[in-house]
């Protein structure tokens, strides 16, 4: 329970913070931790253990079976995946410069609310060094609304988004 940042306020490196499976969160700020290889903060679904070890996820184990005008998945109908949601035109997950090590996943869906117009990207991590996304689902809006960019990686170092699936980022120009 409780805000993610404020979580993450109190973490130390090594710690494991679990986001309960089907439920949603609200956008959240990685904190400036100094931690190192051997101390990794991660943030991963209750459910991680039933997703697929070294191979790419889908949005199957967010519960959807399929996308529009797409074949269906394979993986299974539970939803094994929390959820971490914008509500508006700001960041799902974002850094404060100097955070490092963290990995995001297994089992987390990063996205935006639907019908809230532009989003230039759901993650931005500028000045973050070693932050790993493994075997999440980033995706925008399925409606005909802007979403620009999943992760924006610049004047980062050591950035991986390891057996994730990406889907609904689109440029509009008119």
């Amino acid at each position: 329970g409780g805000s993610i940042d404020t979580i993450l306020a109190t973490a130390q490196c090594g710690d494991i913070i679990e986001l309960v499976a089907g439920e949603t969160y609200s956008a959240f700020t990685l904190p400036a931790k100094n931690c190192d290889a051997k101390h990794w903060i991660r943030i991963r679904s209750t459910a991680h253990g039933s997703l697929p070890i070294g191979k790419r996820t889908n949005p199957s184990y967010a519960g959807v079976l399929s996308l529009p005008d797409r074949p269906p998945f394979v993986g299974t109908a539970k939803n094994l995946m929390a959820k971490v949601l914008t509500k508006g035109s700001g960041l799902a997950v974002s850094v404060v410069a100097g955070a490092n090590y963290y990995r995001i996943g297994p089992g987390i869906e990063i996205t935006r609310a639907q019908g809230t117009g532009y989003v230039a990207q759901l993650v931005k991590l500028e000045g973050a060094d070693h932050i790993i996304f493994d075997r999440d689902w980033i995706h925008g809006s399925s409606l005909v609304e802007e979403t620009t960019t999943g992760i924006g990686v610049g004047g980062s170092t050591y950035v991986a988004a390891t057996n994730s699936y990406f889907n609904d980022f689109k440029c509009l120009s008119g």
